[in-house]
């Protein structure tokens, strides 16, 4: 009998602690071919899987200003690889844009919603296109109609908004259209993605997989002179490495991807759903666009890669990270 009620005091203790983390870090390789080209152009980036499933990690995105604070709705000032030091995130991306306060270019607005911990950083735009999280568990992706802000999401970030859109009609009173959607919904490529889809730029990204408890974080980079990709290529790499739903996070200049060495079990599930990646069939310049993803050791892999200058990113307006809870910690 005390063998039997030692055995279920142990169960319920472990059930209180979340499960081992479950991630994979891989290299991303192509090339594409885009008209006016001679040659094939390089693609290069990095991708990040994590499961959430695990309760393992926590999300951690920009806090509220303590310096600007006759601005409201303003945020920390930060590139994102500091940002990722003073929230002790192992992984880090840099999330959406916005513009600096005239005549204080140390207090920084960004667009869309902003939440971190239960608390509201910068409120919701009319039109937004969000990646929330109503615990460490449970995330999504959606443009449309969003939990209570108030009691139902805990952190949320805004993807890049509806807005210098280049490839709908733009003030047209005859046509009136929605400007720009998600990167990937319902496993799609976005039928317009905002903003500039069809420059060729860097990229990142963050996707869930059809289950929902996934996330895909990308960034593709200007390594070896890669210029980048068209949004819409952009949507059809997060189709073939696994996403569902995906949101377009801040390019060009801005794009940045932190990865700080972490020590967990790795998942074969994800490592292999990492490198089995590849366009399904039917997708849209799936002949044009080759690539493949090289599986990396997330135990020794340092990344700090930003477009702008490879050791200082360009202030984080809407940064999002992880950290790992110390019980899903190797022992």
């Amino acid at each position: 009998m005390t063998t039997r009620l030692l055995a279920v005091s142990l169960l319920t203790v472990l059930s209180a602690f979340p499960a081992a983390a479950q991630l994979a870090l891989g290299d991303i390789n192509g090339t594409i071919n885009y008209s006016g080209s001679a040659l094939p152009q390089t693609v290069e980036g990095w991708v990040a899987y994590l499961d959430l499933s695990s309760g393992a990690f926590t999300p951690v995105v920009t806090s509220k200003s303590t310096e600007c604070e006759q601005h409201p709705n303003t945020v920390e000032v930060a590139d994102t690889k500091t940002f990722a030091a003073n929230k002790h995130a192992f992984v880090a991306i840099t999330a959406n844009t916005g513009p600096f306060v005239p005549d204080h270019p140390s207090c920084l607005a960004p667009v869309g919603l902003l939440m971190s911990n239960g608390q509201l950083v910068h409120p919701q735009e009319d039109c937004g296109l969000e990646l929330y999280f109503t615990d460490k568990t449970h995330a999504a992706i959606t443009d449309g109609p969003l939990p209570d802000i108030g009691n139902d999401i805990t952190w949320a970030v805004s993807g890049t908004t509806k807005t210098d859109n280049d490839c709908l009609p733009m003030n047209d009173p005859l046509n009136p259209q929605p400007l720009g959607g998600l990167l990937v919904h319902h496993g799609q490529v976005g039928p317009c993605v905002a903003p500039k889809s069809t420059s060729i730029t860097f990229r990142s990204a963050a996707g869930l997989d059809v289950t929902g408890t996934i996330l895909i974080l990308v960034a593709i980079t200007g390594m070896n002179g890669s210029p980048g990709l068209r949004l819409p290529d952009f949507s059809s790499l997060l189709i073939g490495l696994g996403a569902y739903q995906a949101v377009n996070f801040d390019g060009g200049g801005s794009t940045a991807f932190v990865w700080n060495p972490v020590d967990v079990p790795e998942s074969e599930a994800l490592v292999n759903m990492m490198t089995h990646a590849h366009f399904p069939a039917g997708v849209p310049n799936g002949n044009a666009f080759k690539f493949s993803v090289s599986h990396r050791n997330p135990a020794t892999s340092h990344i700090s890669y930003c477009v702008q200058e490879p050791d200082k990113c360009r202030l984080v307006f809407a940064g999002l990270g992880f950290t790992l809870a110390p019980t899903a910690k190797k022992k």
